[in-house]
């Protein structure tokens, strides 16, 4: 009697199976990653405008309502755009706030990131006290909601258009 090599067809079946359970399981975690990431990267940007706020308030007594005033190095792969009022990058976009919110928002940062059919924020409001910063959700998205408790934000709230804020 000869011994054959080989795998069933039963077992071929299992392998596939607990494959396709691992990528059902691995594939969401990994767009969380990779949106976490680009987010983090429009984070230090937004947070680098923020501190050239700071400069520019020092030195005029008050805050810049053009990113083109502010003493800030563009990354390589982003341009200036809207006569130096918004920084537009490959997979995001930052400007200063000119107020239309409230006093409050004067000379804050927002950007955005658009990702499938909805987007991410990030809002740096209240420079006078330091600082608020928010990571907002279009449309409460859930992949979206992950992104920002990832990186620590606690719901806050939801504002008239359908963003979900988290506090960070």
């Amino acid at each position: 009697m000869s011994k054959r090599k080989g795998f069933t067809l039963i077992e071929m079946l299992v392998v596939v199976l607990i494959i396709a359970v691992l990528a059902a399981i691995a594939f969401p975690q990994y767009q969380i990653a990779v949106l976490k990431s680009r987010y983090t990267q429009l984070m230090v940007l937004a947070d680098a405008i923020r501190q050239a706020q700071d400069v520019y308030y020092l030195a005029h007594g008050k805050y810049s309502l053009k990113i083109n005033d502010l003493d800030i190095t563009i990354p390589g792969d982003c341009t200036l755009t809207n006569n130096g009022g918004i920084i537009a990058c490959p997979k995001f976009r930052c400007a200063v706030n000119d107020g239309w919110v409230n006093v409050e928002t004067i000379g804050g940062v927002y950007c955005n990131m658009p990702f499938k059919d909805s987007f991410l924020m990030y809002n740096i409001t209240g420079l006078k006290r330091g600082g608020t910063r928010l990571c907002g959700v279009g449309d409460g998205s859930e992949l979206g909601g992950k992104v920002c408790m990832s990186l620590g934000g606690e719901y806050s709230y939801v504002n008239s258009s359908g963003i979900y804020y988290y506090k960070l």
